[in-house]
């Protein structure tokens, strides 16, 4: 849905002068040929719009895992210590899959599969696991100490998860450190926040969607109005860097703010809109 949109919008946005400076003027042919991959295979999104890339590996991966799980499930219905091994087993398959496709650097038939989606079917796994299992959560003195160590040992094993494919030596580090390291934030004490602060993260964690959509063009408001106070050029509202440059001289909590703030209050008002028509509908 919103990755059409944006194909549509393309042009208004080239036209601002708000786009990269790689980015070409859509012709309707331009526009009816993404529009029918994006429908038929799930690619060929907007530039504009990031983290397509991500909701595609998480539709894909969750599609593999589940189909996975189940296929497991059915062949050991009448083994049950099979059955104990089902998320490990699901899990492995994955995570060789990932392996052998970043090797040979292959896609798998026309929908363009790659590791990425094997890897995100590899985290489904893993968080069915440990709810399989029952694993408990890690205590606070535990947690914390944990957390601080894998913030350093993550330097080791960054992976950009937005590639095709990957290293094949930082493929198990990476899922090993992620996990821990979502299983300690998920272990911290929520249930104790202040309930302000608690229903805050608790909104903001509902409409992560609208931030992953709306925040690059939330940063280009943002760089607008930093282009007017130092008296850039206009044409600097291309640079599709310009913001990392502007944070790293002070100006990054103010994009954090509007980068967030601005696709909440989008989504807010969307949802307002979305109830008074109910309403009117009811009525």
């Amino acid at each position: 849905k919103y990755a059409t949109l944006f194909i549509l919008l393309h042009n208004t946005f080239f036209k601002a002068g708000i786009m990269g400076e790689e980015c070409q003027y859509f012709s309707t042919d331009d526009i009816l040929i993404r529009l029918r991959t994006l429908i038929l295979v799930n690619r060929g999104g907007d530039t504009f719009l990031p983290g397509h890339w991500f909701l595609r590996a998480l539709f894909y991966g969750s599609l593999f895992s589940f189909f996975t799980l189940l296929i497991l499930k059915k062949i050991s219905v009448r083994k049950p210590l099979y059955t104990k091994l089902i998320p490990l087993m699901g899990g492995a398959i994955m995570l060789f899959l990932t392996y052998i496709l970043s090797i040979y650097g292959n896609t798998v038939s026309v929908f363009w599969i790659s590791a990425q989606q094997f890897l995100a079917a590899t985290f489904f796994c893993i968080g069915y696991g440990l709810s399989f299992y029952k694993v408990d959560r890690i205590p606070l003195r535990f947690s914390m100490p944990i957390l601080v160590s894998l913030v350093g040992v993550s330097q080791f094993t960054c992976m950009a998860c937005c590639s095709e494919w990957y290293d094949i030596q930082l493929i198990l580090p990476y899922v090993a450190v992620a996990s821990l390291s979502t299983w300690c934030i998920y272990s911290l004490p929520w249930n104790k926040m202040n309930k302000k602060v608690k229903a805050m993260m608790s909104y903001i964690g509902n409409n992560t969607l609208h931030i992953l959509i709306w925040h690059a063009l939330s940063f280009r408001i943002v760089s607008w109005f930093l282009i007017m106070i130092y008296g850039y050029p206009n044409e600097m509202l291309k640079n599709m860097t310009f913001h990392y440059e502007m944070s790293e001289r002070g100006w990054l909590p103010l994009y954090v703010m509007v980068g967030v703030g601005m696709p909440l209050l989008f989504a807010f008002l969307c949802k307002t809109i979305q109830l008074k028509i109910i309403r009117l509908f009811k009525k």
